[in-house]
């Protein structure tokens, strides 16, 4: 009878020290990659730029509203002709509070707002009333609660961008007057009270 054979698993040479040399400086490249993307995404390297150099920031008041009240304060703020960003933080603690800028004329505005629910919406307001362009709803990017939010429009020639947190929400050709701005302040259930913080002017 004849002796079983043996078999023996297949040996793969090893790949030869160049090519791990090779390896060892792709990973090392890799991780440096990483860590530099990482520093400059946390350095807001990439975020979205406003239009030109900051000229003015305004401190603001907080402002409380009476439960049913929507106020919009009219700043002192002309915006020339030309490309310009604006840029507002502020916070709200009470669910049914809501803040924002308007950005137009008392007549005929584009009024943006979040809410401390995480909600956002966004209208043109004239003398015949409100026409929604985005009806209040969830937004992933507004922060919830007593956190401050920061608000953005962008004005570049004929059209109109619409940030909150930094994130894109709307754009668009203008639909109002870039003439002035405002505050908005208010509260669709009980007397509420809105921090604003600060107002900055880019151009």
């Amino acid at each position: 009878m004849p002796e079983p054979t043996q078999t023996t698993p297949d040996h793969h040479p090893s790949p030869p020290p160049a090519v791990w040399r090779w390896l060892g400086i792709g990973a090392v490249a890799l991780l440096l990659t990483s860590v530099v993307a990482i520093a400059l995404i946390s350095a807001g390297t990439f975020d979205p730029q406003p239009v030109g150099e900051l000229i003015e920031t305004r401190n603001l008041a907080p402002v409380a509203v009476a439960g049913g009240e929507m106020r919009l304060e009219w700043l002192n703020l002309p915006l020339d002709d030309g490309d310009f960003t604006l840029r507002l933080t502020g916070a709200g603690a009470h669910p049914d509070a809501h803040y924002g800028l308007a950005l137009g004329r008392p007549d005929d505005s584009l009024v943006v707002a979040v809410s401390p629910a995480g909600d956002v919406a966004l209208w043109r307001q004239q003398r015949e009333g409100v026409d929604f362009i985005l009806p209040w709803q969830p937004w992933a990017h507004v922060r919830k609660g007593g956190e401050a939010n920061e608000i953005q429009i962008d004005v570049r020639g004929e059209q109109i961008g619409v940030r909150v947190n930094r994130e894109l929400l709307w754009e668009r050709p203008a639909p109002a007057s870039t003439a002035g701005v405002a505050l908005l302040a208010a509260s669709g259930g009980e007397p509420a009270r809105i921090n604003f913080q600060q107002l900055e002017l880019y151009r």
